[in-house]
């Protein structure tokens, strides 16, 4: 082959297959006695091969066994002619293989299956030998002693593990009593129908005590009666922990007698095991050798008869069943369809995979997806403030210093949707919750909070997130002591007066944290406490903001949806999926007419434009000469 291109194309044409170059133009084929020529010397001989066997092509038809010879050339008559004495050339070098092959290998296997019919014999009767001189006897499933040693080895497992259980019981009892602690956590404990009607009894005279305890003393009939009957309750309690005490001790000595008994036998049956299992060895061995030696007799044999009976008749496994005709069109298409082909190919698969994960991305990323999909209003959409764009300050506080921003005019939509009501006044107390963490609810309610209370309302930003401290850090200057020392969480006092408040001195909002040591959230929550704590706030302050913890996997929002007047579901752009925003909603099942609507946080502003959503969800890249951030 002749290349027409020169430097550098050339270096570049040498990467594609050949009769492509033949067939676009790119190369030539050599005349024969140039090639002839070339050939005479070692390294052009190698090449000449190379180049003929890269347009040699030999393939399978299918799944059939027929194969196919392709010569690809310039010149028709001559592919034909090369890939026909390909053919010729391969079924006369087949039929030489297999004379040689066959002649060969039938002197080779007659001197052979005389000697290993005698091997055959010889090792068939030594295992015969064996076997009757030590009396061993075969069996399906192995012999007799190594079954009794698997059933007295899963016996002694299963009676160790019921003792070790036991012990583990009576431990765990003598260090509960050392330290003076219940046994309500010992299942046989439990399981007592006695023990647990003594521990009802002796719980309802303790609540009954306690009741009378606030009106009598302790010296007056009835608190000596009930005193009495707790008494009587705890000492049957005592018996009868004794006596599964010594129940499980009971069991445990008979256990033990099990296992020295099992122990015994299994020593018995070890020993008979190894005197068969030593004498088993050297009969495997000898039957081993048997069953290869018969196995390669038989193999002998049977090629012996295949041999004798190809030597009559010998043929080529292969014939030629079409000859090669000279082609009348060329075998290889124009690059340019290839190249169109390969374009739309990968098109089609590109836009393929845009769809898949399009209809993949379950998270929500536009207000129309929970309006279709959940029924669920859409108020704002809030960007996500980057540290960049804030520059070291707090997210409230850019509010204040950039009251034109995207970030504030969203922060003022979701203001604005909360007064359009009928009287056109924002609901009294708002509850700020979302699906899960980390979605910007404690970030949105200082953020809203500092835009109300710019409006001259007084504001107060209630945090009961009771299990993650998050007001005071995003507030800075804040600390959490509203309540005592002990967690208490006395709130309304004596006189009806409100706990000491702090004041954020930039935003003017009022904020309200508390203590998370030493009590209980369910508890505070659901008590008269707080709901007197929210009525004394709401005389005190024209809007009341409560950042609550995540509606799913806690039951802290639900108890405060009871206190509230609206509620704000915060969804985050791209990471909340809509089955989460969906749970979340049920969670407010009850409290639906309270649900105000749904705020996406944290929207990437680049990335959103790229969506073309349309209404509010494509505000930001249509009215981006309004912000000024």
């Amino acid at each position: 082959m002749r290349f027409t291109v020169d430097e550098p194309w050339r270096g570049l044409a040498t990467f594609l297959p050949p009769d492509w170059l033949i067939a676009t133009g790119l190369a030539e084929e050599r005349p024969a006695s140039e090639m002839s020529n070339e050939a005479a010397s070692g390294p052009r001989k190698r090449l000449a091969i190379e180049g003929f066997q890269g347009r040699l092509k030999v393939t399978q038809e299918g799944r059939s066994y027929v194969i196919g010879i392709r010569f690809t050339s310039a010149d028709p008559e001559k592919a034909a002619a090369v890939a026909n004495r390909s053919a010729e050339i391969y079924v006369e070098d087949q039929l030489e293989r297999e004379r040689a092959a066959v002649s060969k290998g039938s002197a080779w296997l007659d001197s052979r299956l005389d000697a290993l019919q005698e091997e055959v014999r010889a090792a068939e009767e030594a295992v015969e030998r064996y076997r009757a001189e030590h009396g061993l006897i075969e069996l399906d499933r192995g012999s007799l002693s190594d079954q009794e040693l698997s059933n007295y080895n899963s016996q002694l497992i299963q009676a160790r593990a019921e003792l070790a259980q036991r012990q583990a019981r009576l431990r765990m009892i003598d260090e509960l009593r050392a330290q003076e602690e219940t046994l309500e956590g010992i299942p046989e404990v439990v399981a007592s129908p006695l023990y647990l009607e003594l521990w009802r009894q002796d719980a309802e005279l303790a609540s009954a005590r306690a009741e009378l305890a606030s009106t009598y003393g302790d010296n007056h009939p009835q608190m000596a009666a009930l005193s009495a009957d707790m008494a009587n309750a705890r000492r049957r309690m005592a018996v009868e922990v004794d006596r599964i005490v010594q129940a499980l001790e009971d069991e445990a000595a008979i256990l033990g007698r099990q296992i020295q008994l099992f122990e015994n036998e299994l020593d018995k049956a070890k020993n008979l095991s190894v005197e068969n299992r030593q004498a088993a060895v050297r009969l495997r061995e000898l039957e081993r050798q048997a069953l290869a030696t018969r196995q390669l007799y038989q193999s002998f044999l049977e090629r012996y008869k295949v041999t004798e009976e190809r030597t009559e008749m010998i043929e080529p496994d292969v014939r030629v069943i079409a000859s090669a005709v000279p082609p009348t069109a060329p075998s290889s298409a124009s690059p340019m369809l290839f190249g169109l082909v390969g374009f739309t190919f990968s098109s089609v698969a590109g836009m393929l995979l845009a769809l898949f994960l399009e209809r993949a991305d379950r998270a929500v990323r536009s207000g129309k997806q929970l309006e279709t999909q959940l029924g669920l209003s859409c108020l704002s959409l809030v960007p996500e403030l980057k540290p960049a764009t804030l520059k070291g300050c707090r997210p409230h506080e850019y509010v204040l210093d950039r009251p034109s921003s995207a970030y504030a005019q969203a922060l003022m939509v979701v203001d604005a949707a909360l007064e359009a009501t009928a009287d056109g006044s924002r609901p009294h107390v708002i509850q700020i919750t979302s699906s899960v963490p980390d979605e910007g609810k404690t970030t949105l309610a200082a953020g809203l909070a500092t835009v109300i209370a710019q409006q001259g309302d007084r504001v107060v930003l209630l945090d009961l997130d009771l299990h993650k401290a998050s007001v005071t850090r995003e507030l800075i200057g804040l600390e959490d002591t509203n309540a005592n020392e002990n967690g208490n969480l006395d709130l309304t006092g004596c006189d009806g007066n409100l706990p000491e408040i702090k004041r954020d001195p930039k935003s003017q909002v009022d904020v309200l944290s508390f203590k998370r040591e030493g009590f209980s959230a369910h508890r505070l929550l659901r008590s008269k406490r707080m709901e007197a704590l929210i009525s004394l706030l709401r005389s005190s302050y024209d809007t009341i903001i409560i950042d609550c913890p995540p509606a799913l996997g806690m039951s802290d929002s639900k108890r405060i949806a009871r206190l509230v007047d609206a509620i704000l579901l915060l969804v985050r752009w791209g990471k909340t999926s809509l089955e989460q925003v969906r749970d979340a909603r049920k969670e407010f099942a009850f409290a639906e007419h309270k649900l105000a609507g749904v705020v996406i946080t944290r929207v990437d502003v680049d990335k959103q434009a790229l969506y073309a959503y349309y209404g509010i969800d494509g505000h930001y890249s249509k009215y981006k000469s309004y912000y000024v951030d």
